[in-house]
């Protein structure tokens, strides 16, 4: 039993650090202007990329995995330390990326300007600080990654609901319950046309099928540990190969009609969330223990890494080094600067992170009371 809550636990680690890594790379092409000729490797980099970024849903996967596993290694939850705890640990720090990022963009635009850099109104702040950003177009283009927050903390809300569907009904419950109100969320945007920008105008429901997928898996960890091996083996690394094919298909024929690309998602979530635990098993028994608590502290740092890495490359690169890079840059020279590129973000935020520790951990001055 605890061989397989080993494995668990390596492997979420892993699968966090290989996602952010990967969001940080197609962002970083996505960015950057590079001299993209249309050959062979040019198009090898820009499936790297696009791959990638695809690595995002993961993240849905893990928060209903982390949340759910939590929860349940607890007699009762005091939800009120819950959201206390949330708020700390993911909004704080999100608002603190928000307002340096608004008044970054803002003085860059003056300082350096760019082409396609905007200046920021009042409002655009406010709609990031409210997570209602998804919802005001203008704003989009401050940070675009941002699109991510508004989904995750909806489903942060839904999730004491989804934890009692799950305790109540289990596995398979909440399963077709997530995966009905998913798809019919998406079938009611689509019929009323409000899927303009699929992720910039995402709603959390779009995703709550890939939450409960963590959920699910985190059941199953905390219930049968012994079974968690299971998803591991390579019958069901083959089976995630064929399940994120079959969403490729999906989104680049329409199969599905309109609003292909967000119905076809559950399956590219499952797909790589079954490749990367037989992926991560592999890299845990064969990686170095140097190497493995590199990735450690990378997945450790992920959310500051997702928090900081956009406003590095368009108000940091960019503005200096753009023309370099469409002019001289080829793919495999543009593939290997992006990997320097999350090394470098990581070490950004460790230094962050390690600040903020330092200074929780500072001792507080003594009250001394004032002579009589």
């Amino acid at each position: 039993m605890s061989s397989s809550v080993d494995i668990s636990f390596s492997s979420v680690y892993l699968i966090r650090a290989l996602a952010i890594s990967g969001i940080i790379v197609e962002n970083y092409h996505n960015a950057l202007w590079w001299n993209n000729v249309g050959s062979i490797l040019d198009l090898f980099t820009s499936i790297v990329a696009a791959v990638g970024g695809t690595l995002v849903h993961i993240f849905f996967v893990l928060s209903g995995y982390g949340l759910t596993l939590s929860c349940l290694k607890k007699n009762t939850v005091c939800w009120t330390s819950w959201v206390r705890e949330r708020f700390r640990k993911i909004i704080v720090p999100f608002w603190i990326a928000v307002a340096v990022t608004f008044i970054i963009a803002n003085f860059s635009y003056v300082s350096a300007p760019v082409t396609g850099q905007h200046v920021y109104s009042v409002t655009t702040l406010l709609a990031y600080l409210t997570f209602l950003r998804n919802f005001y177009e203008p704003g989009w283009t401050l940070n675009p990654s941002f699109w991510f927050m508004p989904p995750i903390i909806g489903l942060y809300v839904l999730f004491p609901l989804l934890l009692l569907v799950l305790k109540r009904i289990g596995i398979t419950g909440l399963f077709v319950f997530s995966l009905l109100a998913a798809n019919a969320s998406i079938a009611a945007c689509v019929y009323f046309g409000c899927i303009s920008d699929y992720h910039q105008g995402a709603l959390p429901l779009y995703f709550i099928d890939e939450f409960a997928v963590g959920m699910m898996l985190a059941y199953v960890v905390y219930r049968q540990p012994h079974q968690f091996q299971r998803f591991t083996a390579p019958r069901f690394f083959l089976l995630g190969i064929v399940l994120y094919t079959l969403s490729a298909v999906i989104s680049r024929y329409s199969v599905l009609g309109p609003g292909s690309s967000a119905y076809n998602d559950i399956f590219e979530a499952t797909g790589l969330i079954l490749v990367l635990l037989f992926t991560c098993r592999w890299m845990s028994e064969t990686f170095s223990p140097g190497v493995l608590k590199f990735l450690d502290n990378m997945s450790r740092r992920s959310y500051v890494m997702y928090l900081i890495h956009w406003p590095l490359i368009v108000y940091g690169l960019k503005p200096y080094i753009w023309t370099y890079f469409g002019i001289h840059m080829g793919p495999l020279a543009m593939l290997f600067s992006s990997f320097i590129f999350v090394l470098l973000t990581f070490f950004f935020a460790l230094c962050i992170s390690l600040m903020i520790e330092r200074f929780r951990l500072a001792p507080k001055p003594a009250f001394i009371a004032p002579s009589q």
